[in-house]
């Protein structure tokens, strides 16, 4: 946070913070704090960030490549230190008073954002876009 003010950065002010593809490489404490420090910031600010489904919320190819992916990435000494069930992540957002949390499903996601393009990037059915919106009720309720 202070190296957000030391850069002229304005928590009175809505913001927009992007952590796609940050999360799961994060301990648990580190993404609650910084979901915590996003709450804090003014009305109408959002985070956008990516989650990895964990595997008893997919089948099929989708597990396979799931599992492949984290198998990789543990092997370059990045393992997932954040995987957890949806209901788990509705509810720390719910308490820490988000409003219009949007748990995008990939299909979704796919349609909304990638259906133009001529490359045929896709995105991951093992991951999930989610975005939370700072409520003006949750501003008041954090502040302590």
């Amino acid at each position: 946070r202070d190296a957000l003010r030391r850069q002229g950065f304005d928590a009175q002010r809505p913001a927009f913070a992007s952590a796609l593809g940050l999360f799961q490489y994060l301990r648990p404490d580190s993404v609650a704090a910084a979901l915590a420090t996003v709450a804090r910031w003014a009305p109408g600010s959002e985070i956008v960030f990516s989650r990895v489904l964990p595997p008893e919320e997919l089948d099929g190819d989708d597990l396979a490549e799931g599992r492949a992916s984290a198998l990789a990435s543990a092997s370059m000494d990045e393992p997932w230190l954040m995987v957890q069930r949806s209901s788990a992540w509705a509810a720390q957002l719910g308490v820490l008073a988000f409003s219009a949390i949007d748990l995008c499903a990939a299909p979704d996601q796919q349609q909304r954002l990638f259906a133009a393009r001529l490359d045929g990037l896709s995105i991951p059915r093992f991951e999930q876009m989610v975005i939370a919106a700072v409520a003006a009720v949750a501003r008041g309720a954090l502040q302590g």
